[in-house]
């Protein structure tokens, strides 16, 4: 059983370690760093479901697309609770202590990594398409929470290996702690996994039945000096990029990202420019060593090949997240896409802290079928005289809506929109109270948005499922309705 349990305290200010402490005792050793389950090809696969069957041209243009995810000034910080589970020797030793400095450097572990994600380092060296307008942007939009650091004692638990390690310390805390796996759990030992600093259970691919598998991580190391809590920091920083689907820069490894333009997920703004081959049209992959030291100049590095067909390794290196160096910390542009659609489409969403929706709107403005499971953490407003058509699941955070404009329709057809916390504010449909509700051929009105529920759709935990008003302030108050956007269509 465990000890006891510290609440985390997180207003802590980022303090990196002076230049002398950079120089680490305690390197990581991500040339065997783990990543588990993982697509062979790096691709958000597709379900089997007949409503669920991630196969719509919506899906696999826009929604699979990570391009569609890069954040903007309109996207809502999501914040991911974590939870530190430390499991020590049957004796209380071996592994970080039991006390509040071990809380201390926990928190301050987390502030450096919030730090990261609200001020992005800048890339070095310079990337592939530096001059791509936006690539380089300073908030990620996501941050961490620390829920919880949890204390164990078990000899075997504090000193094991191989591949079911994740499934064993999971499945311990699930018997002795299960409240606090509503976090993603972050598992601190002595354990080993061929050379690796750790590893991480990664979400599978989306699906509509794989949302609940647990995602997490494994440590295998400890540290209570201000160096070795950084070297920590930029370990832990590493993984949680894996939970969020991001895959290695660097070719030695289990599961690099795909580097080759045109393959399945390829983020040109990711690549140094220095090698590239054109038979395939591919980039280097980058040297990954904690001990390397990004260059001075963007395009200095050396090519190698690494014997992986025609694609080249470079003997440089850069301070890429996923680079596997003491450098590390930016993310790129396209990065955070995989991220965000990783928080929207699967597994890991599970750990997000409740949330109302920040109202600002996800715009659908042409038609789209949504045949997949998906989180909503803002609103969405079906324009410009468009069709949404939902097949599978839409869970909505607290407080958001789904806005049908007039001359556009929304239909439910067999799917499910539904909260994923509390309830929501449900569907709220415009239309022009001076005008006739006349429905033309293409199933549009010209004056009045329509909604039609069919197949069995439901729309469930709403505070009103349908609202057939403009509510200008978004809050649900009836003070705040605009009269003349009544007529709205419903058709169930």
């Amino acid at each position: 059983m465990f000890s006891f349990s510290i609440k985390a305290n997180a207003q802590i200010t980022p303090t990196p370690p002076t230049q002398s402490d950079s120089l680490f005792a305690f390197p990581q050793n991500y040339d065997n760093d783990v990543v588990y389950p993982i697509d062979s090809s790096g691709k958000v696969d597709k379900a089997t479901s007949i409503s669920c069957g991630y196969s719509s041209a919506a899906y696999i243009n826009r929604y699979s697309n990570l391009n569609s995810y890069i954040p903007t000034a309109n996207t809502p910080i999501i914040y991911i609770n974590v939870a530190i589970h430390v499991f020590q020797d049957a004796s209380g030793n071996n592994n970080w202590p039991n006390n509040t400095t071990t809380l201390t450097a926990f928190n301050q572990i987390m502030a450096w990594l919030n730090g990261d994600h609200s001020n992005n380092p800048t890339a070095d060296p310079i990337t592939a398409n530096n001059s791509i307008p936006g690539d380089y942007i300073s908030d990620s939009h996501i941050r961490y929470v620390l829920t919880g650091v949890y204390f164990y004692k078990n000899d075997y638990l504090n000193n094991g290996s191989g591949s079911a390690y994740f499934n064993s310390l999971y499945s311990y805390v699930q018997t002795n702690n299960p409240s606090s796996l509503t976090s993603l759990p972050i598992f601190i030992t002595k354990g080993v996994y061929g050379n690796a600093s750790g590893f991480t259970q990664m979400p599978p691919p989306a699906s509509s039945s794989g949302l609940t598998n647990p995602v997490g991580i494994v440590l295998f190391h400890y540290y209570n000096t201000p160096s070795g809590e950084y070297a920590f920091y930029l370990t832990l920083n590493h993984e949680l990029g894996h939970c969020l689907g991001l895959l290695h820069t660097y070719y030695n490894s289990c599961c690099p990202e795909n580097n080759c333009v045109g393959s399945t997920d390829f983020m040109s703004d990711l690549w140094n420019p220095t090698c590239y081959a054109t038979s395939p049209s591919c980039y280097a992959y980058e040297a990954g060593s904690w001990s390397c030291t990004p260059p001075s100049s963007p395009y200095n590095a050396v090519c190698t090949n690494n014997g992986a067909g025609n694609t080249n390794a470079l003997t440089s290196c850069s301070n890429n997240i996923m680079g596997g160096t003491q450098a590390a910390g930016h993310i790129s542009a396209m990065q955070m896409g995989k991220m965000h659609r990783t928080l929207a489409l699967q597994s890991t969403r599970q750990y997000v802290q409740e949330m109302n929706s920040s109202h600002t709107q996800w715009i659908v403005n042409s038609d789209e079928t949504w045949d997949f499971d998906m989180e909503m953490y803002q609103d969405i407003f079906v324009t410009n005289g468009a069709t949404l058509t939902i097949k599978c699941k839409v869970e909505m955070a607290d407080l958001g809506r789904i806005i049908v404009d007039r001359g556009s329709r929304l239909i439910i057809n067999g799917g499910t929109v539904t909260a994923t916390w509390k309830m929501w504010n449900g569907i709220e449909l415009w239309g022009t109270s001076t005008q006739n509700q006349t429905v033309g051929n293409n199933g549009l009105s010209p004056y009045q948005g329509i909604v039609s529920i069919i197949n069995g759709g439901t729309v469930t935990n709403a505070h009103n499922g349908i609202t057939t008003i403009k509510d200008v302030a978004g809050n649900g108050s009836s003070s705040d309705w605009d009269w003349a956007y009544t007529g709205g269509i419903i058709q169930c």
